[in-house]
């Protein structure tokens, strides 16, 4: 039997700590906040809520186990030190548990549509499961699909917060009320959150093209090789510099100063230095150190929404 660190490394824990407290702060520190400045009160109650949130890690955790059964050959090569699934569990536990967790994350999706009487949440959860499954089996081998699937799932799931929101609330028939500004930030949020993650997952490839090569994946660097793949990460990552540019003159020009300077500081200034970590790896440990420098970055800027909502305070606008 498996210690509980070893658990905890099966789940990919501080993986699932990252996505609670993204959608903790995208609704207590950007949507319940305005909201109740237009003086509307959440539709979702807080029972809902915390239901969601544990729904999105349990199937986030199924996915991080079918992707360790469907890779066991490849984890072999890549991280033979951290390998469960293959030494202390078996390839047929694996998918046994993983098919607890994503069978529980459907009768979870079906109980938080019938308390928020929507059968939207149901949708949205069988859809993710359905995407975490065929991810593990088949599009993380295909060309860029999988690191697309993989960003696309950090921005829905952002995005899926606020869209039950607007169900729950019954916003989206309510034209006299306006969300413009509360619209832009999780957008903003969203593509950040898609971006950096859709790089993060280059980055991981790179560190793994050995057991990827070796195992038939087409992965980008596989395919194109390391050279060309730097250079799409380079690509992406100054999209990114430049959307955060444009939101920092948006910001400043509204006269939120405080936030402009943290994101400048803290975002776009370590991003400079994430590309140049990333252009000047030479092996596997070196691109392990620039994924996970990324994911600190990543972390800074979920840690804007606070510095957002204390400058908004500042600056009178609630």
């Amino acid at each position: 039997m498996p210690s509980f660190r070893i658990i905890l490394q099966l789940i990919r824990f501080p993986n699932l700590v990252i996505i609670a407290a993204t959608l903790l702060a995208v609704r207590y520190l950007a949507i319940v906040p305005e909201l109740l400045a237009l003086g509307i009160s959440p539709g979702m109650s807080a029972t809902e809520f915390i239901l969601v949130v544990a729904n999105s890690m349990i199937i986030a955790a199924g996915g991080y186990i079918l992707n360790d059964v469907f890779d066991i050959e490849i984890d072999r090569i890549n991280r033979p030190d951290r390998q469960v699934i293959g030494k202390l569990l078996s390839r047929n536990q694996g998918i046994q548990i993983a098919l607890i967790l994503l069978l529980l994350a459907l009768c979870i999706g079906v109980l938080v549509s019938l308390l928020m009487v929507s059968v939207l949440p149901s949708i949205v959860f069988l859809v993710a499961i359905f995407v975490v499954w065929w991810y593990a089996a088949r599009l993380k081998r295909t060309l860029i699909w999988g690191n697309l699937a993989v960003a696309c799932m950090t921005s829905c799931t952002i995005g899926m917060i606020w869209l039950f929101e607007l169900d729950a609330s019954q916003l989206l028939m309510n034209s006299q009320i306006h969300t413009d500004f509360l619209n832009i930030i999780i957008l903003a949020v969203m593509i950040f959150a898609g971006g950096l993650n859709l790089v993060r997952e280059i980055v991981k490839d790179i560190e793994d093209i050995q057991g990827d090569s070796e195992s038939n994946c087409h992965s980008l660097p596989v395919v194109a090789g390391i050279k060309s793949s730097r250079m799409v990460v380079n690509l992406l990552t100054m999209f990114i510099q430049l959307i955060l540019i444009v939101c920092l003159v948006w910001l400043w020009n509204k006269g939120l100063k405080y936030i402009s300077v943290w994101l400048i500081v803290m975002v776009v200034a370590p991003l400079l230095a994430f590309v140049w970590q990333v252009n000047h790896a030479e092996n596997k440990l070196e691109y392990h150190r620039a994924s996970s420098f990324l994911r600190w970055i990543m972390v800074l800027g979920l840690a804007s929404l606070v510095i957002l909502r204390l400058n908004l305070q500042a600056s009178g606008y609630m």
